[in-house]
């Protein structure tokens, strides 16, 4: 993972609030791991959390934003502030992944404990892929622990 990656999700996770946190912390662990459920669903709602409140550029935050054709079989966005381009999944772990079934069943097999080689021969991909996606879902986790205190604190 890139460290512009790292920084991105770091601002992105900070600025949720305490419940957002926990809420996505909940999902995660509440999430059916036997569960067949489609990783385009997956995507899906992890698009309608995104903008919950309206579509933004993940570049400048603004909300001035326009379909703009597809790439890759996504809807394509056109920011009319900063005029850059974006789709649903751009700033996001996802961005990176070009299968993106094999990385959720990885996450699957990652929360059930198996090691690397097993991920990786079930999945079907290298044990170096694998590496980088463990690693880049325990940094995506780590980013969601509220490490912060607020209000009166007394020890």
């Amino acid at each position: 993972m890139t460290e512009d990656l790292k920084h991105y999700l770091h601002v992105v996770f900070s600025k949720l609030s305490f419940d957002e946190r926990r809420e996505i912390i909940a999902y995660l662990k509440d999430m059916n791991l036997n569960s067949d459920t489609g990783f385009k669903d997956t995507i899906d709602e992890i698009r309608k959390k995104r903008y919950k409140s309206g579509f933004f550029c993940p570049h400048c935050e603004s909300k001035k934003v326009v379909r703009f054709g597809s790439y890759r079989e996504r809807q394509r966005y056109l920011c009319k502030s900063c005029k850059k381009t974006f789709t649903d999944l751009s700033k996001t772990a996802l961005r990176y992944i070009r299968n993106k079934e094999k990385f959720f069943n990885a996450i699957k097999l990652m929360l059930k404990g198996c090691s690397l080689t097993e991920t990786a021969q079930k999945v079907k991909v290298s044990i170096p892929t694998a590496f980088n996606w463990r690693h880049k879902i325990l940094d995506s986790l780590h980013n969601l622990e509220d490490c912060s205190l607020s209000g009166i604190v007394e020890a």
